[in-house]
Parts: C-alpha cells; structure tokens; sequence
C-alpha cells in the first residue's frame, strides 16, 4: 500500500468516527485541528494532494485514524474533563521559549490520565508525542531514546546512546513537538537527566504524567541532578482526580438515553466511593449492576454492592 491508498484508508476510519457520532465535518476538524480544517480533510478524502505535504498529513491522519480506532467517541470520552485540565497547561507552554517547559500531571490510577493524553495525541497529530515508560528499561537512557525515536518514526537505532540523543535533538530542532511521556513514575534519575538535557537543548514542550508517587520521586537524594525538572524547568503540575461531570460523561455514553438530571445525580452518588475504590474501575462496576436503572435506590444498592468487594 502506498502513501495515497494508506491515507485513503485513514479517512474512511475517520469518516466512520464522524458518522458514528452524527457530527459534520466543521465539527470533526474541530476536534482533531490536526486534521488541517475541512478543505483539506475534503482534499484528503477526494485523493486531490498536490501542493501538500503529504508526509506530514499522513503522519497526522495515521494518528487520529488510530485513535478513533481504538473506541473514541464511546465510554473512554469519561476522560474530558482531565483533557481539558492538560491541554489547558500544554497550551500555555507552547507559547514560551524558556526553559519552563516542563508539564507535570499525577492523578491515581483510572482518573483518566492516559485517555486524554492519548485523545490530545489524536486532536494535535504529530505536534505531540506520546511514549509509555515501563520498569522494563530500569533507568536505561538508550531505551528511553529509543522509544522517543519510534515516537518520531525512526525505527534503526542509533549505534550509541550519544548517537540516539543527537539525533532525537536533531528532529527537535527541525519541528518543535510536544513530548508526553506516561507512566513517568517508572523514570530514574537517569532518564530524567537526559529529558533535562532534551528541555535544555531542544525547543520542544515536556508533558510527564504519572501517580502521585512521580513527584515524591523528585526529592530524593539519588534524583538531586534531575530536580530542576521540577523548580525552574517546571511550567506547572496538574492534579487529576476523578470529579461528578467525568463520571456523569461515562454513565451518559453508557447509557445514551438517559437523561441529564439522571446521570448527574447519580454521578453525586458514585463519584465519592469511586475515589476511594479505584475511580474508574469502581465507576464500570456499578454500570454493570445497575444495567441502565438510575434511579437514586438502585444506584445507591449498586454502589453499596461493589463497595463491600473491593
């Protein structure tokens, strides 16, 4: 498949997103600006690339294509409001050239972090990044570069980790991106100093998000090189927590035809046990047990139901 029929592709998915949803194309691109507003998506779906950059547009329609993909639209739309939290942040940074271009946002587990990182991946295209870091690379600066680079679409590895870092620098420079790196908290102090030398050689933004446990990190002894990330590098930290309007929008794609008095009040129900009961995870349990009944008895059973198992 060529670069003409892989696009092609691309927009049938996206049009099947759009069609999914019942919005018009002036809706859809603007949602996913990286989708280059609605004469180009036209252009795009119609086959007409001259004077394009097709590269570039294949990259952005690969990343929105690829989201929508994986079930955009549905329950994961739950993570709005932390999409709004981050971008809000990010926005401010990609205006700034100094060296305050570090992002940091912890949340616990299921308040929607990935989601919306992952949803303003696909809004942006390549103007942002996403990489996960795992415990796998145990520190390794070389592993951390590596996956960067895949971020970028370079697939051979450098033969050094200098080799790595000058390149991952070199496409920087060509284009500013914005890097998020999730599951941060599995960062050393290794791999921090080399985002360090990232933010201070290279215009790019940083996003590191992570559970709250990323931040205490930052203060140990062994992390006392990396610890500017979070004084005079840092831009602003964001906290994300589980609120009433994120859960309200996850009972409300569960159950379309329920109605907004509803799913808010059963939102103030849910929402303080799911806080302390895996956010989330808790929020999908009680869906499943109410099975569309939001009346105040029934939640308040399923609530007590799946409370008592965890």
């Amino acid at each position: 498949m060529n670069e003409r029929q892989e696009i092609g592709e691309y927009c049938k998915a996206i049009a099947g997103y759009a069609k999914r949803r019942g919005i018009g194309v002036k809706k859809l691109v603007a949602e996913f600006p990286a989708l280059g507003g609605r004469t180009t998506y036209f252009d795009m779906c119609a086959g007409k690339f001259e004077g394009y950059n097709l590269e570039n547009h294949l990259a952005n329609y690969r990343q929105v294509a690829q989201y929508v993909a994986e079930g955009a639209g549905n329950e994961e739309r739950y993570a709005l409001p932390a999409v709004e939290q981050i971008e809000n942040a990010l926005k401010g940074v990609m205006q700034t050239w100094g060296l305050d271009r570090v992002t940091f946002v912890d949340g616990e587990s299921g308040t929607g972090k990935t989601t919306a990182a992952k949803m303003l991946c696909a809004k942006y295209g390549s103007r942002v990044m996403f990489v996960e870091a795992t415990e796998v690379w145990a520190d390794s600066p070389r592993a951390f570069l590596r996956e960067i680079l895949r971020a970028f679409g370079v697939l051979t590895l450098p033969a050094s980790t200098l080799d790595a870092l000058d390149r991952v620098l070199e496409l920087q420079a060509v284009t500013r991106r914005c890097l998020i790196v999730d599951e941060a908290h599995h960062l050393g102090p290794r791999c921090l100093n080399v985002l360090k030398t990232l933010v201070n050689k290279s215009p790019g933004e940083f996003c590191l998000i992570g559970i709250p446990s990323m931040w205490a990190k930052l203060h140990k002894q062994a992390y006392t090189e990396a610890r500017q990330l979070s004084t005079n590098r840092m831009s602003e930290r964001v906290a994300v927590v589980l609120d009433e309007r994120a859960v309200a929008a996850y009972l409300k794609n569960v159950f379309p035809d329920a109605g907004v008095r509803e799913t808010n009040t059963a939102a103030k129900i849910i929402r303080p046990a799911a806080t302390q009961h895996g956010n989330m995870a808790f929020v999908r349990d009680v869906c499943r047990l109410i099975d569309g009944d939001l009346t105040q008895e029934a939640v308040v059973s399923a609530v007590q139901q799946v409370a008592q198992r965890k």
